[in-house]
């Protein structure tokens, strides 16, 4: 339930490079990936960014604040679920990078609104994590196309969700096969 280290390595170093004013990070858990961000938000001169990191379950959010202390003044730890964190964050406000890694089943409202509420800054990045969840989301496509009518895996509804994105013209994107699959989003300016 954790990034592997070349996903950290290649979330840092987009951090770094892109230098956001707001991250947001969608599924915290112990906060692994959180520390990632900070470090590319670290090495970023001048004015720092900061992180909003959601976490729904109370103790996994509890034992996240705990393992970013360190970082403290570039990460909030929210304990709170991802699509309400969206829903209630000041849409005035924008993000420049987030990060996706909450429930699967979740990842195309998460999508949509953050689209819909225009919560991506012009220039920003979405990333989302286990895109090719276990290497089992291609063994899928037995019917090209096609969504997945009421889906009960992890695999399927990973399925809908790259489906769905890669079929919306308002964002362009590509997925890279580091680890468990990571995409990259952007806003489509054509």
């Amino acid at each position: 339930m954790m990034i592997s280290p070349t996903q950290g390595q290649v979330i840092s170093t987009l951090i770094s490079a892109i230098r956001p004013k707001r991250v947001l990070e969608l599924g915290c858990f112990v906060g692994n990936s959180a520390l990632w961000i900070a470090e590319g938000l670290s090495k970023v001169p001048g004015k720092k960014g900061h992180l909003w990191t959601c976490e729904i379950d109370p103790k996994m959010a509890a034992f996240a604040t705990e393992n970013v202390e360190m970082v403290g003044d570039l990460v909030t730890v929210v304990n709170s679920s991802a699509q309400e964190f969206l829903d209630s964050w000041d849409a005035k406000v924008q993000f420049d990078f987030i990060f996706i890694d909450a429930d699967k089943g979740g990842y195309i409202s998460y999508y949509e609104t953050i689209l819909s509420r225009n919560l991506l800054s012009h220039s920003g990045i979405i990333l989302v994590d286990n895109v090719l969840f276990n290497d089992s989301v291609h063994l899928l496509d037995s019917q090209p196309g096609q969504m997945i009518k009421k889906p009960k895996s992890i695999s399927e509804k990973i399925y809908n969700f790259n489906l769905y994105v890669s079929r919306d013209n308002r964002t362009e994107q590509v997925v890279l096969p580091i680890f468990d699959g990571i995409t990259i989003i952007r806003l489509n300016h054509a």
